[in-house]
């Protein structure tokens, strides 16, 4: 039960991080800033952990795959600011930190099966829009503890 905590913490400080990162303009960075920002190296780093590792884990805790969370919660926020109509698409695909508007409108239509205009046309509000998870109900990896279990070891030498 210990070891779990102690990644439950190191996950949690990940997810805040990301959160950080997220909510974060990015209008003004280079193209790729925010990949870098998040790539896996930098939140195994946050983390502590090895990439392998946090890669699991991180599979475990959340039910989806760092890339799979990253962006739906960049679409979710996303959502968020087309609702207000403060920013147009373009401007919200560089607040998010799409790098170009085309990635923003593909990955926006792959989630919510509509493109951001017919959002923004149709006036959704973001609790109708339920995003497309393929682990939604699925838990490919679980960490669990395991009680101790006494083994009978012999080293077996020769032929």
């Amino acid at each position: 039960m210990k070891e779990y905590k102690i990644y439950q913490a190191q996950i949690d400080d990940v997810l805040h991080y990301i959160n950080m990162m997220i909510q974060r303009n990015w209008s003004s960075e280079p193209n790729n800033e925010f990949n870098n920002m998040l790539s896996i190296d930098t939140l195994s780093d946050i983390s502590a952990i090895s990439s392998r590792n946090l890669y699991l884990i991180f599979r475990s805790y959340t039910h989806e795959s760092m890339h799979q969370y990253i962006n739906r919660l960049r679409l979710e926020y996303a959502l968020s600011l087309l609702k207000n109509k403060t920013l147009n698409n373009i401007e919200v695909s560089e607040y998010i930190g799409f790098a170009n508007a085309t990635a923003f409108y593909n990955a926006f239509k792959k989630q919510f099966k509509l493109t951001p205009l017919q959002f923004q046309q149709r006036g959704f509000i973001q609790q109708e829009i339920k995003p497309l998870t393929k682990y939604q109900f699925k838990t490919p990896y679980l960490i669990m503890n395991i009680t101790e279990k006494p083994v009978l070891f012999i080293p077996f030498i020769g032929s």
